[in-house]
């Protein structure tokens, strides 16, 4: 008998210290059951994307309310650091688990562009300043703002129980995430400037060649550059429009049009917002 399916029976009866297994079950014991345990767009995932949205939006009140300033021990230096380090807890504490238990996977490895910006918002909050901040920055709004709220419109884990540890545990680094890039832009130390949209480009061109070559190796989908069904329903829809390997083109060429947007929004916000102040 497999321990995936060991762990399954043993949490198979019904008193409270089982009830508390099935809610820590592994990510993989329910991958390999193979169904999708909360459709997406159903009440359930839009209610928790509403939570996700209104806690980043508590998180970003807080920081705009502490004291300016990002030398090292202010207020919002630490706020910074809590945040991108509960997220990585998070992360560690899902894949120790998993190692302690025997059931990692490839799949599981931290290395998915989300675990990468969780790294660089720790990253980020350990160094804000100086040109090491500015690369960290313009990554963090390229990758981590529209890849927060795409992973939670879009989640890959619903495969576990809504309210389950692993798919808490998803929502809630990814709001971190979103939470952050937020506090960044609200007096973080962080200007966004369209020159430098070269850095986040040629670091995903980097990145998505790389696994695009060893993906294949471990049977895992990094970046998402190996395979549209595992990446989500907008992958799917490209690969059954474009064709694949064609709709990596159609994905490189929206993450660039995306980016491009998120710069166009920022400095409309951003010149409104100097607006306001000098009347």
């Amino acid at each position: 008998m497999g321990i995936t399916n060991a762990y399954t029976l043993a949490v198979a009866s019904g008193d409270a210290v089982t009830a508390l297994g099935r809610f820590f079950t592994p990510e993989p014991v329910y991958l390999a059951q193979g169904y999708a345990r909360f459709p997406l767009f159903s009440v359930g995932h839009l209610l928790m994307v509403a939570a996700c949205f209104a806690f980043a939006m508590i998180l970003l009140r807080h920081y705009q309310h502490l004291p300016s300033g990002m030398e090292a021990g202010s207020r919002r230096r630490r706020q910074l650091l809590a945040m991108a380090g509960t997220a990585v807890a998070l992360l560690a504490i899902r894949d120790i688990v998993m190692t302690a238990l025997g059931l990692m996977q490839p799949v599981f490895w931290p290395l998915h562009i989300c675990n990468f910006c969780e790294y660089l918002a720790l990253a980020y909050a350990l160094h804000p300043h100086g040109k090491l901040g500015l690369c960290l920055g313009d990554l963090l709004f390229c990758w981590a703002f529209p890849g927060s709220i795409g992973a939670l419109l879009f989640p890959g884990w619903t495969y576990c129980p809504l309210l389950s540890f692993a798919s808490l545990g998803g929502f809630a680094e990814h709001a971190l995430l979103l939470a952050f890039v937020l506090c960044m832009l609200s007096g973080g130390g962080y200007q966004p400037n369209w020159r430098r949209f070269w850095i986040p480009a040629v670091a995903a061109l980097i990145g998505g060649c790389a696994f695009r070559l060893l993906n294949p190796l471990f049977g895992t989908n990094f970046f998402f550059v190996t395979d549209p069904v595992a990446s989500g329903p907008p992958f799917v829809w490209a690969a059954r429009t474009f064709g694949d390997p064609a709709y990596l083109a159609f994905y490189l060429l929206a993450a660039i049009g995306i980016w491009l947007v998120t710069y166009g929004i920022w400095q409309v916000l951003n010149r409104n917002g100097h607006s306001s102040q000098a009347r």
